[in-house]
């Protein structure tokens, strides 16, 4: 049996309370979890000692950390996954692009093709998208695509390469997705993403939970940005880190607004959709946090008639979408993700209209986004 996460133990993964419902952002485990923890957890510590020797080699200058001409502003989080860096990143190059500068996004390229390689694709420049989905990746696709002319993207393991290419192609300023934990690329800023309503999981490191860092990590961060975090309620987990960890840094709040369903196919549709007609909509998606696409859909006001749900980053072959056009026949329109659609061929049609829900970063209060804007340009001066 594993340690109680409510005790102290050799080796602190995570010291979790478990009094008084499961406070500092830790959520309440179901029972699948439990098991899950309590087959996983050796690996989890094992993790931990990896991770521990690893940033003791940066600290110490065994491994080396490279510096860009260019400054470098890092979004990342604790966690693998699910706090909408991607819809951030491109809110951020956006706002950097209006304030003039020319922003560079540098992303891992998780699950593309040829992923493993040490070869920087360049995913567009300023004028064109240079490569397919399958070379960069469902999210580095997405942010191209909805940034051409204002923001180029690149891909690949190396990031101080990428950064120098960026430079080379008139960049002046490097976005670094998902970049906390890679600690050979120096930055100028660290911005942190929290889930607002679960910021620590279960609580655990991976694999037992989905924690990347322990959380007196986030005292590297220079920002704390709460996403999905409503109108401000239900950030008390949030608060209650910041309280435990003392920690000083802004706290920002924001959540991801739906804003509209755009059409993805020339299939006509019967009768507008909207939510006033009582259209039964068909939802599927591979993301981390599907749950949050049905609360997106439900907040404009419509009903679901079911969600075909796959694991995150997933690639539609030609049975998964069979399966959707079967799943199709009795309902008004089919609904995806932008990161999904970027995903799908060409062309397809499942018999029904197709649309994707469009998002964005939406700050509680407004003037938080002001905020951080001008501490990044403070930053980057």
């Amino acid at each position: 049996m594993p340690p109680s996460p409510g005790r102290h133990f050799c080796i602190k993964i995570v010291v979790i309370s478990s009094r008084m419902g499961y406070p500092n952002g830790i959520m309440k485990p179901a029972s699948a979890d439990i098991a899950a923890v309590i087959f996983l957890w050796p690996f989890s510590i094992l993790y931990f000692l990896i991770y521990q020797l690893r940033r003791a080699g940066y600290r110490s200058g065994l491994f080396k950390t490279q510096k860009s001409r260019l400054p470098v502003i890092c979004v990342g989080n604790l966690s693998a996954g699910g706090t909408g860096k991607s819809p951030f990143c491109i809110m951020l190059a956006g706002e950097l692009s209006t304030a003039g500068f020319k922003p560079a996004i540098l992303s891992r390229g998780y699950k593309r093709a040829d992923g493993k390689g040490s070869e920087i694709t360049v995913i567009s420049d300023w004028q064109k998208i240079l490569a397919a989905p399958a070379e960069s990746g469902d999210e580095p696709f997405l942010m191209a695509q909805k940034l051409l002319g204002r923001a180029i993207v690149l891909v690949g393991k190396n990031r101080a390469r990428a950064a120098e290419m960026a430079a080379a192609a008139g960049a002046d300023v490097v976005i670094m997705d998902d970049g906390f934990q890679h600690w050979k690329l120096s930055r100028n800023l660290d911005i942190v993403l929290l889930d607002g309503k679960r910021p620590l999981g279960n609580g655990w490191l991976l694999p037992a939970g989905r924690l990347r860092e322990p959380a007196p990590a986030l005292k590297r961060a220079d920002i704390i940005i709460a996403t999905r975090s409503g109108d401000h309620g239900g950030c008390q987990s949030i608060e209650r880190l910041v309280k435990k960890y003392h920690l000083s840094q802004p706290v920002l709040y924001c959540d991801h607004r739906a804003v509209r369903l755009k059409p993805l196919s020339d299939q006509p549709m019967s009768g507008a959709i909207k939510p006033a007609n009582d259209n039964k909509l068909l939802l599927f998606s591979g993301i981390a946090r599907p749950g949050s696409f049905q609360n997106s859909i439900k907040a404009l006001g419509y009903e679901i008639s079911d969600h075909i749900i796959f694991g995150d980053h997933h690639s539609y072959d030609r049975s998964d979408l069979e399966r959707i056009s079967r799943s199709a026949g009795d309902c008004d329109a089919v609904i995806t993700t932008e990161k999904d659609a970027v995903k799908l061929p060409v062309g397809w049609n499942p018999g029904k209209p197709l649309l994707a829900l469009e998002i964005e970063i939406a700050f509680h209060p407004e003037s938080g986004k002001e905020k951080l804007i001008e501490t990044i340009k403070e930053a980057i001066r």
